[in-house]
């Protein structure tokens, strides 16, 4: 059975910490098949805040670079974590149309208060 960690994020998401070199090695030496890079990019109501956009020149070269020094050794996936679309639906649907990537995974972070 080949495993796959498809929910990671490194030092180009708000909450990762890690080098994406360090990230792939660390996958290839537990035994892993694959790991997709898996950044933040969260919807807010006033959209004040879109992180993902910050290293938009960064993120696709490392990835490159992460694929060709890994060769056939590691699968790595191009990911995104979509949070709180509901916040702003027209943004979202038009980050869908243009999304090149290849895994999305959703999350609700934050939840607007009851009222």
């Amino acid at each position: 059975m080949a495993y796959c960690d498809l929910h990671t994020h490194s030092y180009y998401s708000f909450d990762g910490k890690i080098h994406p070199f360090d990230l792939c090695h660390t996958a290839r030496r537990h035994g892993l098949f694959g790991v997709a890079m898996s950044e933040h990019y969260d919807f807010y109501a006033d959209d004040s805040f879109i992180y993902y956009n910050m290293f938009a020149e960064g993120r696709d070269p490392m990835l490159a670079r992460m694929r060709s020094l890994y060769g056939d050794s590691l699968k790595i996936w191009k990911g995104i974590e979509l949070g709180q679309p509901h916040y702003n639906l027209k943004s979202y649907r038009q980050l869908m149309r243009n999304l090149k990537c290849d895994l999305i995974i959703g999350s609700i972070h934050d939840l607007p208060p009851k009222e």
